[in-house]
C-alpha cells in the first residue's frame, strides 16, 4: 500500500512540476526516452525516417520534422527529468531545421525561458550526424561514435553541450559527456532518467 501511494506521489509532483507553458497543451512529441528500451545509437537512414513507437521510446524522423515545420513558425519544448524526480525544462520560441540538403541543419531555435539552461544554443547552425553520416565538422573526430548517438554535434572535435540521442544509462552517473545529456541541467558526467522533445505551431 505504501508503495501505491509512495507510487501516485510522485506521479502528482512530476505533473505538478510540469513548465507551464506543457500543460497549456497543444503540443507534438518528436522524441522520447524513458527507460532505454530502444537503441538510438542508428545510422542515417534511421533519424531520417524515424524509429520507435510512440507509445514508447521513439524518434519522429527528420524528414517528418522537417515537413512538420516547413508549414509555419513553431516552438521547441524540451522536458527533463534526473532520477531523483526532478523536472526541469527549456522552451524556445521559434525551432527551425532544414532540409536534408542541409543535413536537417538546426537553423534557428529563437528566444530561450526555462530552467533546464540554455544547453541547446551552441548546437544552432549545426547540421544533424549519425555514425555513417559525418556532417560539418571537419576535424578527425566522429562525435556519433564517440558519443555513441545521434545528433546536431558542434563542430572542431567538441562534438556537445547537449546531446539527448545519447546511450540510455540505468544509473545516472557515466563518463564525462556519455549518456543522455544536458549540460547545464546536472552537469557532464550525469545521464539523465527521462526526456522529451515537442513541437506545436506558433501563433
Amino acid at each position: 500500500m505504501d508503495q501505491i501511494v509512495s507510487s501516485q506521489t510522485r506521479q502528482l509532483e512530476y505533473i505538478v512540476n510540469q513548465p507551464a507553458v506543457y500543460r497549456e497543451g497543444g503540443w507534438s512529441t518528436i522524441q522520447h526516452r524513458f527507460d532505454g528500451s530502444v537503441n538510438f545509437f542508428r545510422n542515417w537512414t534511421d533519424y531520417r525516417d524515424g524509429f520507435g513507437e510512440m507509445r514508447g521510446e521513439f524518434w519522429l524522423g527528420l524528414e517528418k520534422l522537417y515537413q512538420r515545420l516547413r508549414t509555419g513558425p513553431h516552438e521547441l519544448l524540451v522536458v527533463l527529468e534526473d532520477f531523483d524526480g526532478s523536472v526541469a525544462y527549456a522552451h524556445y520560441g521559434d525551432f527551425r531545421v532544414g532540409s536534408e540538403g542541409t543535413k536537417y541543419a538546426l537553423k534557428k531555435l529563437g528566444e530561450y525561458s526555462g530552467t533546464a539552461g540554455d544547453s541547446l544554443r551552441l548546437h544552432e547552425h549545426k547540421p544533424f550526424s549519425t555514425y555513417d553520416a559525418k556532417n560539418g565538422d571537419l576535424s578527425d573526430v566522429n562525435c556519433a561514435t564517440e558519443h555513441e548517438g545521434a545528433w546536431w554535434f558542434k563542430t572542431n572535435g567538441e562534438c556537445i553541450f547537449s546531446h539527448l540521442n545519447g546511450k540510455y544509462s540505468k544509473k545516472p552517473l557515466v563518463a564525462y559527456e556519455m549518456g543522455v545529456h544536458w549540460h547545464d541541467f546536472r552537469g557532464d558526467r550525469y545521464s539523465l532518467k527521462s526526456c522529451k522533445m515537442m513541437i506545436r505551431r506558433s501563433n
